[in-house]
């Protein structure tokens, strides 16, 4: 899933393959910046400009053009590029599972991995369901919350560091 979400990010931002990391700083409460963690450069992917401006508006139809698979479980407000799949399992039933259960192992993987906002991507994510179903029912909406979810908190940030700022430069004498 890690190098799906990878691989999408490199198909956001043109050619450039980061290091994946899980921290981007560590902040006080009031949002002062107490150490950063930049992002570094694992290498640059030759991508054809060309060829990548063809996948990226593909990419971006599977969500916003009514035929994409992935439009009938978009949000409003939810600018996003990505593409669903559907991984098929093996219809044979493994030891041991109770009989009952027979149907959850025989429903295929449900896929979802894109990049938010379409036109100027800031995040790349990857949404794996096992035994889901299909990607663009079930997988879909969860990357979609997750993209929703993302722009609230970014927002919430964005505020509460104009506060901490004004805040400061009010206490300056």
């Amino acid at each position: 899933v890690l190098q799906q979400a990878l691989a999408y990010s490199v198909l956001a931002n043109g050619g450039t393959l980061y290091q994946p990391q899980v921290v981007r700083s560590i902040e006080t409460s009031d949002g002062t910046v107490v150490q950063e963690f930049p992002p570094r450069v694992r290498r640059v992917v030759p991508v054809d400009d060309d060829h990548l401006h063809r996948i990226q508006r593909a990419l971006t139809g599977v969500v916003t053009e009514r035929s994409g698979t992935a439009h009938a479980e978009r949000l409003p407000g939810v600018d996003m590029a990505g593409k669903t799949g559907t991984a098929q399992v093996s219809h044979v039933t493994p030891r041991g599972v109770d009989p009952k259960k027979v149907w959850y192992f025989n429903r295929d993987h449900a896929w979802f991995s894109g990049y938010a906002p379409s036109t100027s991507p800031e995040i790349a994510l990857a949404v794996l369901v096992e035994h889901g179903g299909g990607g663009g029912k079930h997988a879909v909406p969860i990357a979609m919350r997750i993209v929703s979810d993302w722009q609230e908190l970014k927002s919430k940030r964005l505020v509460a560091r104009a506060a901490a700022q004004k805040g400061r430069k009010g206490s300056a004498p």
